[in-house]
């Protein structure tokens, strides 16, 4: 029987899956944002929850400082939530505090509810995280496509990314400190301009404290001879 319109064609099963991957990947490339749950996660990791029984204040600090050192390496958007809905006439608020934002929900808002609602407004351009381990908090976020930390994995992941980031830091200040002055050519075009004494003291300051070559010495004791000639002091040997 001859029909008329358009023919639409099945797609086959192998073209369902590519398909279904090309989706998965444009997922992936979104931007990450981490939302966090502040109260809930100091009373559970055990040095802020320590710390909160003498000063809350002062544990609050604390985590934002880990957040921030966080944030920096993974470079995500992170927003961190405090309670504050217990306060009478409280109108909220909303800071930037260094690499992070720092939102005090207002009267009557509790965390979970202002988690709830970013969560939504932002899973359209961002990969949600919720780090909290309010159990019934990750059914909500789980059911608006955000993606559960538990307190616990959430202190995991930050130590592991710290101790990440110490070893980046250390392996770059490892390869600047063998950059000695016994490497360098003496060739002042090389500093575009300084002055070779001081790039030298410049050199000193970096480098390891551990003993130094006898080329080292020789050089130093030149450039020292040098130096001390141009302003006009004698050193007797």
């Amino acid at each position: 029987i001859r029909t008329y319109g358009p023919i639409k064609r099945r797609l086959s099963k192998e073209m369902n899956r590519k398909i279904e991957k090309q989706v998965e990947e444009k997922k992936t490339i979104l931007p990450e944002c981490l939302l966090v749950d502040g109260y809930n996660i100091i009373f559970s990791w055990d040095e802020l929850n320590e710390l909160s029984k003498t000063n809350l204040d002062h544990a609050r600090t604390r985590l934002m400082e880990m957040l921030n050192n966080y944030q920096g390496y993974r470079k995500c958007l992170l927003i961190v939530v405090f309670d504050a809905y217990k306060i009478k006439k409280n109108v909220g608020s909303f800071e930037k505090n260094d690499n992070i934002y720092v939102v005090y929900t207002k009267e009557a808002q509790t965390a979970d509810n202002y988690i709830e609602k970013v969560t939504h407004d932002l899973a359209e351009n961002y990969r949600v995280y919720v780090a909290t381990s309010d159990a019934l908090e990750q059914t909500i976020v789980f059911s608006t496509g955000a993606m559960r930390i538990s307190a616990r994995e959430f202190e995991l992941l930050v130590k592991e990314t710290h101790e990440n980031e110490l070893k980046e830091f250390n392996r770059k200040n490892k390869q600047m400190k063998n950059y000695l002055l016994e490497d360098l050519h003496l060739d002042k075009d090389l500093f575009f301009g300084e002055d070779l004494f001081t790039t030298y003291r410049k050199l000193v300051n970096i480098r390891e404290a551990k003993p130094v070559s006898k080329k080292f010495l020789e050089i130093q004791d030149e450039m020292l001879q040098e130096e001390n000639c141009k302003q006009g002091t004698q050193v007797s040997v």
